[in-house]
């Protein structure tokens, strides 16, 4: 479909999409290709379950704290920015959420398996710390948005 902004004669094609513009589609096939490594890393966690002492614990958290933490921050900013047509957020903020919260994960499951606490509390407490702010940001643009 094209809108009267589309004529090829007169302005020389389509105008670049908001996708396009800001950036995003690089930043969400980075998204995807994280996700994608950790499930990756779950299923070769889970296929060599005899080598690994806690394989079956390692597979299941590298899937839910990995992967689906992962595809939830990224993709919650996404479809609230989409459903609720507000600003985009800054994009050093954007990148930042995902990265604490893979910077934790990566805290947690090394400190569990190298059975060093300390490591996993820090990893912890950075995952938290990425989740809540996330969760501000995702307050601030529902209540920024659509005259809310």
């Amino acid at each position: 479909m094209y809108s009267k902004n589309d004529d090829t004669a007169v302005g020389g094609g389509r105008p670049p999409s908001r996708f396009k513009a800001s950036g995003l589609r690089s930043r969400h096939l980075a998204a995807h290709v994280l996700v994608a490594a950790w499930v990756v890393l779950a299923l070769l966690a889970a296929s060599i379950q005899q080598t690994l002492p806690v394989a079956r614990r390692l597979a299941i958290h590298l899937l839910l704290l990995g992967a689906a933490t992962t595809a939830i921050v990224v993709w919650s900013e996404h479809f609230a920015v989409a459903m609720l047509h507000a600003r985009l957020p800054d994009r050093r903020w954007s990148n930042a959420r995902p990265a604490g919260v893979n910077t934790g994960v990566v805290g947690v499951l090394t400190g569990v398996w190298a059975d060093l606490p300390v490591l996993t509390g820090a990893g912890c407490a950075l995952l938290v710390t990425a989740a809540a702010a996330h969760l501000v940001v995702l307050v601030r643009m529902g209540r920024g948005a659509l005259g809310g």
